[in-house]
């Protein structure tokens, strides 16, 4: 049998919770009535919100830049209303998580600003129980997967090597970055995915 990991980190966004980012879109053109489409066009595919989830941004600012370029006020009420309906937690996988954080370090690491940094424990109050101090966005660490340097900084803050280290992610440019940083990878697609491929290995 392959090696086990004596480590594991968990993205959160279609990973420990579904993700609608369409559904997101759409909530916003709703209630600002723009064009879901041109909300993706100038947030999200503009490179704005790449820029946000790397730090750039304080989340006030954030806030503002993200009214100026709509040329509507989104209030940070608004924004995390819409965030957190999209959001659904994967309760089997988040228990598994739990039972391997009391039997080895395991940390979470997102792609996300620091909107939703400063409200993750009221939006979605599991993570903080699982990961304690390592749960790690990439807006507080100023480093964004697929960087290499942000898995050797979280394997660094969990005290064991990339090597060592298994990574859970269900994009594949993702998983890119933790295989150059050296990390083992899954690509997640389902639980039932997960537990064949490293069920055995984790102790599941």
């Amino acid at each position: 049998m392959a090696r086990a990991p004596k480590a594991v980190i968990f993205d959160m966004d279609g990973v420990l919770c579904d993700y609608d980012l369409p559904r997101r879109h759409q909530l916003m053109a709703e209630s600002t009535g723009l064009a879901a489409q041109d909300i993706e066009r100038i947030i999200w595919t503009s490179g704005f919100e790449d820029a946000h989830a790397r730090g750039e941004y304080t989340s006030d600012d954030y806030l503002a830049e993200t009214s100026r370029r709509l040329g509507v006020f989104i209030g940070r009420e608004q924004w995390l209303a819409h965030r957190a309906a999209v959001m659904t937690p994967n309760d089997e996988l988040l228990a598994m998580a739990r039972d391997l954080a009391g039997r080895m370090p395991t940390a979470l690491l997102t792609n996300n600003g620091n909107v939703l940094h400063e409200a993750i424990d009221d939006i979605f109050p599991e993570l903080r129980t699982i990961f304690g101090e390592h749960t790690y966005f990439s807006s507080a660490l100023g480093l964004a997967k697929p960087d290499v340097r942000v898995f050797a900084e979280v394997t660094r803050r969990l005290g064991v090597a990339p090597a060592d280290t298994l990574f859970v992610d269900d994009q594949e440019d993702y998983g890119d970055g933790g295989r150059a940083a050296g990390l083992m990878v899954h690509q997640f697609t389902t639980v039932a995915a997960f537990r064949q491929e490293y069920g055995e290995r984790l102790g599941f």
